[in-house]
């Protein structure tokens, strides 16, 4: 899907049909709707019926719905009109406002949706309540006191203004702009701080290219001077404030548009603490575990596809994820997709799978002589679900590298010269590649992550004069 919530890695923001006008600046919500309540005690208990996270899914059409994962481990989803986007739990996860096409809006897949605003669900399903947000409403945080929900908001389709933040009460009335924009770029993104007293938001370019993790202190629903906290050559969004206050994850797109990694921040200094690659959207329990959305390394179940994961530290980093069960992989994810968790204290619910992570060796390429870490060959072969829908007979597994899997060109380029190997595919830099077959067909998958990369075709009448470079 192209354009404003397009798949990931599509940059442009192309504008879209919007709502109502804007209100003035002057209707502000009241000082009383927002106070300066810490969590020096902890996270609160949750509510009844409470989520453990909420996500953004594939709706399967043009657009995206939103899930909720509740206490017993059962996927709920919540909206069902394919254009339904960015959740935000209420500090008791009882509720969730999203933004959505509402009740008269299309998705288009050109064009993306035709109007977003903002409307809060029980999470437990029942009616939704609009709060008549006016332009283009994404984004929403909502404030750890549960007042307040900051948005990102565009005027209408016909402006070429950039977003801004805005504030409107969580039961609804007057919105206002809650951040002093900056002439010539755009803020976005906005999230609270676990005391409600600081505002983490993007500002940057609307294309695109360059930007900066700001922090303004909020008071009574105003917020001050915006200081930068980490300026950045990458695309920074969604950030996310781990509960004691002292880490922002963010996610950040490379320069090249190459996709997302996930960084996390320090929240005093702005130094980087850890990168990690193809790991976006962070979320953190009210425990300090972190989720994502992404194919984290050494996530434990080598679907190759997107899946909602918790990200375990080993070492000084996040190198191990685990899938959170219940969730299947998911294949397309939209620019509005989030993944939040529960801001209460749910009582040791448990959200990862009890499971190991995926095995690895390490194996030398013949052809250079370097040492590789790759995924094992328990979950080489449990990839082949990827492959074929139902699998029959026996599955055979072997490691290879590219060059056998090379095929002989019909002239070479030089008539005096041998015909010219073409390797099948690029792996970006990857020598090695598994070969899973059953009985029926083959498939390759990236020797890293079991990621799918290609049917086999002929590949399994070679498959026995394939070279198995890994231990039997």
């Amino acid at each position: 899907m192209a354009g404003r919530l397009g798949l990931i890695g599509v940059g442009a923001l192309v504008l879209a049909t919007a709502a109502c006008g804007s209100q003035s600046d002057d209707a502000s919500p009241g000082r009383s709707e927002v106070s300066s309540t810490t969590q020096a005690n902890g996270p609160t208990s949750c509510g009844d019926g409470a989520a453990v996270l909420a996500f953004t899914g594939p709706s399967y059409e043009e657009g995206g719905d939103v899930f909720v994962l509740g206490t017993g481990g059962r996927v709920q989803q919540l909206s069902t009109d394919g254009g339904t986007y960015s959740p935000s739990l209420s500090p008791d996860a009882t509720e969730v406002v999203v933004s959505s096409i509402g009740e008269h809006g299309e998705v288009s897949d050109s064009f993306g949706p035709s109007a977003l605003s903002l409307y809060v669900h029980p999470v437990e399903g029942g009616t939704r309540r609009a709060l008549h947000t006016s332009g283009y409403a994404t984004a929403p945080a909502w404030s750890p006191d549960g007042g307040l929900i900051a948005f990102e908001r565009e005027p209408d389709a016909e402006s070429e203004g950039p977003s801004e933040v805005w504030a409107i009460s969580s039961k609804g009335g007057a919105e206002r702009r809650l951040v002093a924009p900056e002439a010539g770029v755009g803020d976005r993104d906005p999230a609270w701080s676990p005391d409600g007293r600081q505002l983490a938001f993007v500002r940057g370019a609307r294309n695109g290219g360059p930007s900066s993790l700001m922090v303004a202190a909020v008071d009574g629903g105003t917020a001050g001077p915006a200081a930068v906290l980490l300026a950045s050559k990458q695309r920074l969004g969604q950030p996310a404030w781990s509960p004691d206050g002292e880490r922002i994850a963010v996610t950040a797109e490379t320069p090249e548009g190459g996709g997302d990694q996930m960084q996390v921040i320090d929240a005093e200094d702005g130094s980087v603490l850890t990168s990690i690659e193809a790991a976006w959207s962070p979320s953190w329990t009210a425990d300090g575990r972190l989720l994502v959305y992404g194919r984290p390394p050494g996530i434990s179940d080598a679907s190759g596809t997107t899946r909602v994961a918790e990200l375990v530290p080993d070492g000084d980093g996040f190198e191990t994820g685990l899938p959170v069960p219940g969730i299947d992989p998911i294949g397309d994810v939209y620019e509005g997709y989030r993944v939040d968790a529960a801001p209460c204290d749910l009582g040791g619910t448990a959200l990862t799978a009890d499971v190991e992570p995926v095995g690895t060796i390490s194996v030398t390429v013949p052809s250079t002589g370097e040492e590789v870490t790759v995924i094992d060959r328990a979950a080489a072969a449990g990839a082949i679900d990827q492959i074929v829908t139902e699998t029959t007979g026996v599955i055979r597994t072997k490691l290879v590298e590219l060059s056998q899997l090379g095929s002989t060109s019909g002239q070479p380029v030089d008539p005096n010269e041998a015909p010219v190997e073409l390797p099948l595919l690029d792996t970006e830099g990857a020598p090695l590649v598994w070969v899973v077959c059953d009985d029926a067909t083959c498939g390759v998958v990236d020797a890293r992550d079991a990621n799918f990369l290609m049917g086999g075709g002929s590949l399994g009448d070679r498959f026995d004069e394939l070279e198995d470079l890994a231990p039997q």
